[in-house]
């Protein structure tokens, strides 16, 4: 199917915390638009998580206890962005395997059966768009791009903005098939969801903050190496026996996965624009 023919959903979710098993989505932004530009439709809201915004989240979203008190709750607000979705829209999100776990676990917590669509990451698009950024935040992006001057780091701005970020890359690319599109960022479904966000174990609670901030980091990593490597950090997974940190490694350009106690030093890597 030619891409100029599909239509594409961008949406965001600002969250309490990073581990989707225990926070909740705070904020809810989407915008329904395609390839020509056109937004033809957005939903955004604030929703009440019962419970406090971690001070770290504060820092990144700027979304207050206060603010989302008076929201109406997810068990209200998840049925309408459902049926926002409920279109044959291509969904995109930027480090999706964050906004897809936090999809799925608001969905098994209020009964609602969630969206059978096919869900895109733009990261590794991005990536493939422009070899040469300095980190691929979508802030970062998009200020490279000259898209926006400041960050806003918010549901519905990061939306609209992912929707200008994905159209150029798909420009830049020259990609025509959303077959040639799949091969570049695999479709995943939030009904086939399996690894979840879970507790990272002490002492790597910076890993947290790169996830929620979608910010890259330098780690080292195995017994016998001494060279760092970039990764973006996407998710935590507690398996029992072993934790692990699954990332975008940049040398081979794919998501992998990484065992906690084989990490022995790391650290974020500042944007020029931090």
């Amino acid at each position: 199917m030619y891409l100029s023919e599909c239509e594409f959903i961008a949406f965001d979710f600002e969250t309490t915390g990073t581990q989707s098993r225990i926070d909740r989505i705070i904020e809810i932004g989407a915008v329904r638009f395609s390839l020509d530009g056109n937004i033809t439709d957005q939903f955004s809201t604030l929703v009440n998580p019962k419970r406090t915004i971690s001070p770290r989240a504060i820092e990144v979203h700027g979304i207050t206890d206060q603010e989302v008190s008076k929201a109406d709750e997810i068990s209200v607000v998840l049925p309408k962005f459902l049926s926002f979705l409920d279109t044959d829209s291509i969904l995109i999100a930027h480090n999706a395997s964050f906004d897809r776990s936090f999809l799925a676990e608001a969905c098994k917590m209020t009964g609602n059966a969630p969206p059978d669509h096919d869900v895109i990451c733009s990261l590794p698009l991005c990536r493939r768009a422009w070899t040469d950024f300095q980190n691929y935040r979508l802030e970062t992006i998009g200020q490279s791009l000259g898209l926006i001057e400041q960050e806003a780091h918010r549901g519905l701005d990061d939306s609209l903005l992912l929707a200008k970020v994905f159209n150029e890359a798909v420009s830049s690319l020259a990609l025509k098939t959303n077959q040639e599109l799949f091969q570049i960022t695999k479709p995943r479904r939030v009904a086939k969801l399996e690894n979840r966000l879970d507790m990272a174990p002490l002492g790597f609670e910076l890993f947290e903050t790169a996830i929620t901030s979608k910010a890259d980091m330098a780690i080292q990593y195995g017994d016998y190496s001494r060279a760092f490597r970039t990764v973006t950090p996407e998710t935590i997974i507690d398996t029992g026996n072993q934790t692990y940190l699954m990332a975008i490694c940049h040398r081979d350009g794919i998501t992998k996965q990484f065992r906690f106690d084989r990490i022995h030093e790391f650290h974020l890597i500042k944007s020029t624009n931090d």
